[in-house]
């Protein structure tokens, strides 16, 4: 019994020993890994891709892009319809503009303009905008204009019909305390939200884009180097004939009014065309 046991001892010691590590070995530290994606998730994000670029490769021929190439720009126009086309805008009847006072303007004082770049946009008509202030119908409110320059082409490029780029210093806008600018606007939230931009943004949201018995909408836009506020004159069965885009960069103040040759449908894959055009034409001006 006793030599069992023994033999069963000494098995037992070899096979343990067995087991011992050998003497420079020594642990290996693993980072902690993130576990793997889920399948489901990836092939959600990649039919999401391919699904966008799909459609800007197969969607008619609506867009008006003449500056980036015609793929990148159908990109940036499917952009445009997903990010500003369907976020509501800020909607208000037109006001009554009024001129208070007009001088004459200074052809002599006139400053150098600064013009888009763009093919088909060569030698505008310039003219001399003299100083002038405006108001309101039934509102307590006053702008002061400086003496400004308006360049306008007459025979652009498509889709717009006419252009006009009027630049100057920035006007300077007179309120009473206490007046709700926001008055008469639909979605005052989305109101109050392109006022809290700046000055020039009130002045806009107030005086609109000088177009009369109509809707405006109002949406904001980034540039290159700043945000534009976005206008858009809304026709008969609230189609789009004209754009204006207002912004401030460098000192001065612009104002971008692009008419169409043919009206298009509010919330349409076209508007979203006409908004990159527009956006291509104020990031060119220098």
């Amino acid at each position: 019994m006793d030599s069992q046991n023994s033999e069963l001892d000494r098995w037992a010691t070899r096979a343990a020993g067995l087991l011992e590590a050998p003497p420079d070995w020594a642990p290996q530290r693993r980072k902690h890994m993130p576990p793997a994606p889920r399948p489901w998730i990836l092939i959600g994000v990649t039919a999401a891709v391919i699904t966008c670029f799909a459609l800007a490769a197969t969607l008619p021929p609506l867009v008006f892009a003449q500056a980036l190439g015609d793929h990148f720009a159908r990109i940036e126009q499917l952009w445009y319809w997903f990010t500003i086309i369907h976020a509501h805008p800020a909607v208000a009847h037109a006001p009554e503009v009024r001129v208070l006072a007009q001088a004459a303007p200074n052809p002599a004082g006139a400053f150098a303009p600064r013009l888009p770049h763009l093919p088909g946009f060569n030698a505008p008509r310039l003219s001399p905008v003299g100083p002038a202030s405006f108001g309101i119908a039934n509102a307590p409110v006053k702008l002061r204009m400086e003496a400004a320059l308006d360049a306008e082409w007459s025979d652009p490029p498509e889709p717009w019909s006419t252009v006009h780029l009027t630049q100057g210093p920035a006007p300077v806008l007179e309120i009473p305390p206490g007046f709700d600018i926001t008055t008469g606007f639909r979605n005052v939230e989305r109101a109050r939200a392109l006022a809290r931009q700046g000055a020039l943004n009130i002045a806009a949201l107030l005086f609109g884009s000088g177009a009369r018995n109509r809707n405006l909408c109002f949406r904001e836009v980034r540039l290159d180097t700043t945000t534009a506020l976005l206008i858009e004159d809304l026709g008969n069965n609230s189609v789009i004939d004209r754009l204006t885009l207002v912004w401030s960069d460098a000192g001065r103040a612009y104002a971008l009014r692009c008419g169409l040759r043919e009206p298009i449908e509010l919330l349409s894959f076209s508007e979203a065309g006409a908004i990159t055009d527009a956006v291509h034409l104020a990031n060119s001006v220098r």
